[in-house]
């Protein structure tokens, strides 16, 4: 597993402790109730869905990347695209974009997110949304069962 991917895993299931009180650290409360606190870890997916999945769920993965320019001191520099699912069974139009708010929150640098520590060598330089939430924009949607966005890392590893 790439060490990004383990760092959003840990970031979204609550497993990297965020400052207390900060707009993330509530972000990541907020996900883990809209989740469901005993399927938190359950309900963030790496890749495809299983067979069995407890709703709602977000689930994500690597799309694309473009390994940069490096430079001495920093190494090769890539810029990696993930992109995220929310998929919901509820008649609620509420809860897809509310799960999208709390992942910028979490993710996107310019809503003020801490960058991610990665483990190993690497480390990032940043990361923001690069499309917004596709799926309902207003609360009295109804049937709203799937969402997407996608997010941009910019990575440097020796």
């Amino acid at each position: 597993m790439k060490a990004i991917s383990k760092a959003i895993l840990d970031r979204l299931r609550g497993d990297e402790t965020l400052t207390l009180g900060s707009r993330a650290a509530q972000a990541q409360t907020d996900l883990i109730a809209l989740l469901g606190t005993q399927n938190a870890k359950a309900s963030v997916l790496m890749g495809g869905l299983p067979s069995s999945v407890t709703y709602p769920c977000v689930r994500f993965w690597e799309d694309a990347g473009i390994r940069g320019l490096g430079g001495e001191g920093i190494g090769d520099v890539m810029y990696t695209v993930y992109r995220f699912e929310m998929f919901s069974q509820g008649r609620d139009g509420a809860t897809l974009p509310t799960i999208a708010d709390c992942l910028e929150l979490l993710l996107d640098e310019r809503r003020d997110a801490p960058i991610l520590t990665l483990a190993g060598d690497g480390r990032l330089y940043g990361h923001d949304l690069l499309t917004n939430f596709q799926g309902p924009y207003q609360d009295t949607t109804r049937d709203c069962f799937i969402g997407t966005m996608a997010f941009r890392f910019a990575e440097a590893r020796p």
